[in-house]
């Protein structure tokens, strides 16, 4: 499977700043890996229509997990690795 290049760069991003997404736990975020994190909501829904009223083709956007999910902080450690 390819990864386009620009998400490779969210991915990244994701990697770098995995200290910075605990504090968002359990919402979902949408960043770009240029302008840092661009918006945040606990639900899907108000933030694809965030995603609508910016006009946003591609947007990454990501579930940040709680503890409880995915077996707790682990899965943060492992983006650092």
């Amino acid at each position: 499977m390819r990864v386009k290049m620009a998400k490779k760069n969210e991915i990244f991003w994701l990697c770098e700043n995995s200290g910075k997404l605990e504090k968002y736990a359990g919402q979902w975020i949408m960043f770009d890996a240029k302008e840092d994190l661009v918006s945040c909501e606990k639900s899907l829904d108000r933030l694809l229509k965030i995603i609508k009223q910016k006009k946003m083709k591609k947007p990454f956007v990501f579930h940040v997990p709680t503890k409880d999910e995915l077996g707790g902080a682990a899965f943060l450690s492992a983006l650092k690795n």
